[in-house]
């Protein structure tokens, strides 16, 4: 009985994996819904780790990893700034607070900071949004000490906190 009961393990793991794979065989293919939940679910992986990037990086390492290297994101356009370089993997969704969605990635330009901030939406509710992001407020902006976290901000507290954002879509 323990035999058989390994042995359909294995064969529930091998077919889930088949059955990952044929879902990533064209991540172009799939729905912006399906895209934001396999980033999202990635993300979900990293909480509460020491991943030891900023948060830009983190979220790069994420879409990288959820798109199968389909999508890396670009570089921001200048060290302070809330706008990404085009590129055929991202669209605009949004510039207004209250439009941004679940499965959003937030560019952010900080009201008290020299570096801009990069996190991804999980979460929307009437007051606020939560974020899973590395690297806010308790650890240094370059990174050494970067942990992901997820975080709930009213909007009253992300209007004080943000000079500009983008809300960006990953195609």
């Amino acid at each position: 009985m323990k035999g058989k009961l390994v042995l359909l393990s294995i064969l529930v793991f091998v077919f889930s994996l088949f059955l990952c794979n044929s879902v990533f065989a064209d991540w172009h293919k799939l729905t912006q819904e399906e895209r934001d939940n396999f980033i999202i679910q990635r993300a979900y992986g990293d909480q509460d780790k020491f991943v030891g990037e900023s948060c830009k990086e983190w979220v790069r390492t994420v879409i990288k990893s959820a798109s199968k290297k389909a999508v890396i994101i670009p570089p921001t356009i200048t060290p302070k700034d809330s706008c990404w370089y085009n590129s055929p993997n991202i669209t605009i969704a949004t510039k207004k607070l209250c439009a941004v969605q679940i499965g959003h990635v937030l560019q952010m330009d900080l009201a008290r900071s020299r570096f801009p901030h990069t996190a991804i939406v999980i979460g929307k509710g009437l007051y606020g949004l939560v974020l899973i992001e590395a690297n806010w407020d308790r650890t240094p902006a370059d990174g050494t000490d970067a942990y992901v976290r997820r975080r709930y901000v009213s909007f009253t507290t992300f209007n004080n906190q943000v000079e500009s954002f983008t809300a960006y879509n990953i195609l």
